[in-house]
């Protein structure tokens, strides 16, 4: 019996040390995404709150599209509960990133042979009105392909 014991007691040890280390690992992780540490300066800089719209009226009923709140999925979205995903609580702030991706000539080159270009990827924050989403501030250089 007690070699029993001590053999649950190895195992239990053994999970422990597992689960420190996959937990370190993920620790790390999060830390080597700068985009994270963006995304909270993004929401703690001054008035960005303020400028978010509400969902109320980013899910309006017109059928023509003047944003990407106008479209379908947005309107469907459903949560893990199976009720619309916008319907939290008071205290939640919801927010939609998308990636917008633009490629230019690095050279800057007016002439049409040249065949060079570079891609940029930007994350961007849909909850921002327009006039304020496209803005450098407002936006994460995520990466460049050359």
């Amino acid at each position: 019996m007690s070699h029993a014991l001590s053999e649950l007691d190895r195992i239990e040890s053994l999970k422990e040390s597992e689960w420190n280390r996959q937990r370190a690992g993920v620790s790390a992780l999060w830390r080597a995404i700068p985009g994270i540490e963006w995304v909270g300066r993004f929401l703690c800089r001054r008035g960005i709150e303020d400028a978010f719209i509400s969902v109320e009226t980013a899910l309006r009923d017109d059928p023509t599209m003047g944003d990407i709140w106008d479209a379908k999925i947005f309107k469907e979205f459903l949560g893990p509960d199976g009720r619309p995903f916008w319907d939290g609580s008071s205290t939640e702030t919801r927010l939609v990133f998308g990636l917008a991706v633009d490629g230019f000539n690095p050279y800057q080159s007016k002439t049409a042979k040249q065949k060079v270009t570079s891609t940029a990827i930007y994350l961007i924050c849909f909850n921002i009105p327009l006039h304020l989403r496209y803005l450098p501030e407002n936006m994460y250089l995520v990466g460049v392909i050359p």
